[in-house]
């Protein structure tokens, strides 16, 4: 079996870099531009700025600082198991990869700005951001490895 990284784990990861940096792009344009909303279906969804103090997807969260500094320790605990355990991680490297990619992004805005830039917004369900999607697609492959062949 193969150890070394084929061509298509090459592109999801190559991806999942990317829509990291599209993350990041779109909280920058937003946050400069606060006015702006781009309906994408009638009002049902749209892209506009949503200053985030609460958790992922909108969920009220009473502790902000403390979310995050547990952010911090939960990203370095995915970083060091990552790194310590490579062998038996190998089947969730990319769920990891996915998790760790959001966590960072949103984790930046939490430290650099003191919430999280969000832009979806699916009304009237929630606000989010594509870091808030590479987490639960992460969360998802992990907790159901077998409906999807990576």
């Amino acid at each position: 079996m193969a150890t070394g990284l084929t061509t298509k784990k090459l592109f999801l990861f190559g991806g999942v870099f990317l829509l990291f940096l599209v993350d990041l792009i779109a909280k920058y344009y937003f946050r400069t531009n606060p006015d702006i909303s781009i309906s994408i279906v009638g009002s049902a969804i749209t892209l506009r700025l949503f200053v985030n103090d609460l958790i992922a997807f909108s969920i009220p969260y009473a502790w902000s600082k403390m979310l995050t500094v547990g952010t911090i320790f939960i990203v370095g605990g995915l970083l060091v198991w990552w790194y310590k355990d490579y062998t038996h991680t190998r089947k969730v490297l990319f769920p990891l990869y996915l998790i760790i990619s959001g966590a960072l992004s949103n984790l930046m805005d939490r430290i650099l700005l003191g919430s999280v830039t969000d832009y979806i917004h699916i009304a009237p369900i929630s606000y989010f951001n594509i870091a808030d999607l590479l987490i639960f697609a992460g969360v998802l492959l992990i907790i159901f490895p077998r409906r999807f062949h990576l």
